[in-house]
């Protein structure tokens, strides 16, 4: 009777919540799949496990008691989520992984450095006219400008402008400590942070949504690519 075949993939860890936005881990994980990967769900409550590259994925807003801001009167925030992608972010840098931050994830990583959150981008900046309706934000596509260099310029073969879809309420004010911002909309909100040295990118848009991009499926090949040279699963996967 023939084994299975070997599975040399490298795993990649998907954060989420197990209560709220679950369709941002699913559809990051059919990416990760569909490119080579081999996603891995960290819910909170779990083990922390052994991956290659982590994916800190969207959802509800990180408790601004992480940054000193504004609690939202009635909103329920998840602080074991908070709490466990912080653990799981901090393993990473210290182990040399890739790491891509989306929405949530982007701002989670500039608070890790010390940086703060807009807490609401409509009354920060003018002329804010985003869809309010969950569907209306993920088919809304606005333009994010990019610097040259940067990842995210390489990772759009070197194109200065990009369509990208606005899910998000809030944005980075404050940039945290050793981050580059490498693209923003024409009035100023960030769409993209660095650290080219430690291989983190965190995109303020959802990637995962838009897989039919080039650039979209570039941003997880980079993070498949670079989890292969710091695999630990040297062993066949039973």
């Amino acid at each position: 009777m023939l084994g299975k075949e070997p599975d040399f993939r490298p795993v990649i860890g998907i954060t989420g919540s197990r209560q709220y936005n679950r369709l941002s881990r699913y559809y990051s994980a059919a990416v990760v799949f569909c490119l080579g990967g081999k996603p891995k769900f960290i819910l909170p409550g779990d083990s922390i496990p052994e991956f290659d590259g982590l994916i800190i994925s969207g959802g509800i807003d990180v408790h601004p008691d992480n940054y000193e801001g504004q609690e939202k009167k009635y909103y329920k925030y998840d602080t074991a989520r908070d709490e466990l992608e912080f653990v799981l972010l901090k393993k990473a840098q210290s182990e040399g992984k890739p790491v891509i931050g989306i929405c949530r994830g982007a701002q989670l990583i500039n608070i890790s450095r010390g940086g703060t959150l807009f807490f609401d981008i409509s009354k920060m900046y003018e002329k804010i006219k985003y869809p309010t309706s969950h569907l209306g934000r993920i088919f809304y596509r606005k333009a994010a400008y990019l610097d040259a260099p940067s990842m995210i310029y390489d990772l759009a073969e070197n194109k200065e402008k990009l369509c990208v879809n606005s899910l998000h309420t809030q944005a980075i004010n404050l940039l945290g400590s050793d981050l580059e911002i490498t693209a923003k909309e024409g009035n100023g909100v960030v769409q993209v942070i660095e650290d080219r040295r430690n291989k983190i990118l965190g995109v303020q848009f959802h990637p995962e949504l838009m897989p039919y991009k080039k650039f979209c499926r570039n941003i997880f090949k980079w993070l498949i690519k670079n989890a292969v040279s710091h695999r630990v699963q040297k062993q066949p996967l039973n």
